[in-house]
């Protein structure tokens, strides 16, 4: 009986280790819980009091914030406006300078050719 127990358990038996995991892995032992409590209670509250003073302070501060960005708005569309006029001019002087340049040349063209006309 003894021999046949023995024959499936030849060699050592080895222990499995358990992986320890990193630092991020472990878990954080909580200590104190009762005073961390109270501390996360006195901090909502004062969040909320606060929370509730600017919402009384903010309650005129939201019409001037809109009449502000107004403003901006039509200072904005006034430049735009601006901008555009001034390069519609400056396209039109292009044009009118590049015909100006066109005439010159065909009437430079035109006193050569009555010049070579002469010199025959």
């Amino acid at each position: 009986k003894r021999e046949r127990k023995r024959e499936g358990k030849r060699g050592r038996k080895r222990k499995k280790k358990k992986r320890r995991k990193g630092r991020e892995g472990r878990k954080k032992k909580k200590r104190g819980g009762k005073k961390e409590e109270r501390k996360e209670e006195g901090k909502e509250e004062g969040k909320r009091e606060e929370e509730e003073k600017k919402g009384k302070e903010s309650q005129g501060k939201g019409k001037e914030n809109k009449r502000e960005r107004k403003g901006k708005r039509k200072e904005r569309k006034k430049r735009k406006e601006e901008r555009r006029k001034v390069r519609g001019r400056e396209k039109e002087e292009k044009k009118r300078g590049r015909k100006r340049k066109k005439g010159k040349k065909k009437k430079e063209e035109k006193e050569r050719g009555k010049e070579e006309e002469k010199g025959r």
